[in-house]
């Protein structure tokens, strides 16, 4: 996971960003590819796969919503720091 803050120009804010191939099941369970998903459970020998379907269940964009007021302030602390240490 990566995380990019942009303080500067039209859009400031925080990007979060994943590799799809270190956590291939993150889009899916945020719901970034629908509602629900289909998924092999139990695979055994000799009897044929059984596929359920279950809903995402969002995680990053509820726990980053809940946080973000405090994220706001720590970045905000955090800028303001570096341009008085810079005296600026």
């Amino acid at each position: 996971m990566r995380l990019q803050v942009t303080l500067s120009g039209s859009n400031p804010g925080v990007v979060i960003r994943v590799d799809r191939n270190a956590a291939p099941h993150g889009r899916v369970y945020e719901g970034m590819v629908g509602a629900t998903f289909r998924h092999p459970v139990f695979e055994q020998p000799n009897r044929p796969t059984v596929w359920v379907a279950e809903d995402a269940r969002p995680y990053l964009v509820p726990a980053a919503t809940a946080a973000a007021p405090r994220l706001q302030r720590a970045v905000a602390t955090a800028a303001s720091q570096a341009l008085s240490e810079n005296n600026l």
